[in-house]
């Protein structure tokens, strides 16, 4: 719906002549939107804005005086105006036009040198013929602790306006589970869960098992309803488990240890191995054949003896954010160096050959050879 042309000289009588170039572009606004007026202006030197006035004139060619000398009055709610000096740039801005709004908006500058200059713009609100709709839009993904918002907005057809908006989960087909979370007309907080100033559903810590559909429905005065839903993304990472939790081998065999359990959001999962609370290179292939979520140990020796952990790591949660599981050792048998023929001969064997040092010299070989079968590896 357009307005018709008003007597522009019942504006222009109120204010000086026209001295500075200003120009007011027409603007077209749905019924129910916000209407942005631009002003632009131009100014030479170091002159600067030292007074703005914004005029309507309505249908009938009455003049409403706005905002007067910069000051953001507000006389029903609607109306601000913003100043961008380094863009040369003033703007009215009506909020949620209505039909009434349709019509002629002047803009009247005052600049440093008491210099005056104004135009014309018209505002062209349609009538909103489309139909009630909601759309909830999908929200970024949160990880564990982190805070989400979910937006849902809605339009409703002319002539009608918002009775309730309720807030639930939803399964993929939309279909509602359980129960009402919150509600503009009940509950609007409830436990991690509340209900933002523009209809936004919060909620707060985030848990794993937050991840769903979530569902806005409106229902208006005449009983129309609308609804939309879409999906919250959880990121997370759990720790693993490291087994077995202890390795005692002898020198030269290979041990083994497999991170297990590795859970979470996104994936892929991948495992960084770490030994005495440092990363372990495991470039050396030779020495460790696998390195994933199985950690092979080649030729164990003594310098492979120590506590060792895996530490799971995806795209949401990297380097220090990633998850450590329990700590396995790995240990060297301690009779190993008993059977050792470089070896010396344990003191007791030595004692014992001492005491029967009287026997005959066969005794001794007999006591010896007893000795060594009892030593061999």
């Amino acid at each position: 719906m357009s307005a018709e042309k008003p007597p522009l000289v019942v504006i222009h009588s109120q204010i000086d002549s026209l001295t500075l170039p200003i120009d007011v572009p027409d603007t077209y606004v749905t019924q129910g939107e916000d209407a942005v007026m631009n002003c632009h202006y131009k100014l030479t030197g170091t002159r600067y804005v030292r007074a703005v006035k914004w005029y309507n004139s309505t249908q009938n060619g009455v003049v409403i005086n706005l905002l007067v000398d910069n000051v953001k009055s507000n006389p029903n709610g609607r109306y601000t105006v913003d100043i961008k000096e380094t863009d040369l740039l003033v703007t009215l801005t009506i909020a949620n036009t209505d039909l009434p709004d349709d019509g002629y908006y002047l803009c009247s500058i005052v600049d440093s040198a008491f210099e005056h200059g104004d135009n014309v713009g018209k505002l062209i609100v349609s009538v909103n013929t489309q139909p009630t709709s909601v759309t909830v839009v999908v929200p970024d993904p949160v990880k564990i602790g982190e805070e989400a918002t979910i937006a849902c907005t809605y339009k409703i057809k002319s002539g009608d306006s918002l009775h309730q908006l309720t807030w639930t989960k939803a399964d993929m087909d939309g279909n509602v589970v359980g129960d009402v979370i919150v509600s503009n007309t009940g509950q609007k907080s409830n436990g991690r869960y509340s209900l933002s100033s523009n209809n936004s559903l919060i909620i707060t810590d985030i848990e794993v098992n937050d991840a769903s559909y979530y569902r806005c429905k409106i229902i208006t005065e005449n009983q129309t309803s609308a609804n939309d839903y879409a999906s919250l993304t959880v990121l997370y990472l759990e720790e693993p488990k490291l087994i077995p939790t202890e390795l005692s081998l002898k020198s030269n065999t290979t041990g083994t240890f497999t991170c297990i359990e590795l859970k979470g959001l996104p994936t892929p999962i991948t495992i960084t191995w770490i030994k005495d609370n440092v990363i372990l290179d495991v470039s050396n292939t030779e020495k460790y054949p696998y390195s994933e979520t199985t950690l092979a140990i080649e030729n164990v020796n003594k310098t492979d003896e120590g506590e060792y952990q895996c530490r799971a790591e995806n795209a949401a949660y990297s380097g220090k954010e990633g998850k450590k599981s329990n700590t396995a050792t790995l240990i060297l048998n301690s009779d190993d160096s008993s059977c050792d023929p470089s070896s010396e001969w344990p003191t007791g064997a030595i004692v014992t050959v001492a005491i029967l040092s009287f026997l005959t010299c066969v005794g001794i070989a007999a006591v010896i050879l007893h000795l060594r079968k009892k030593c061999s590896c």
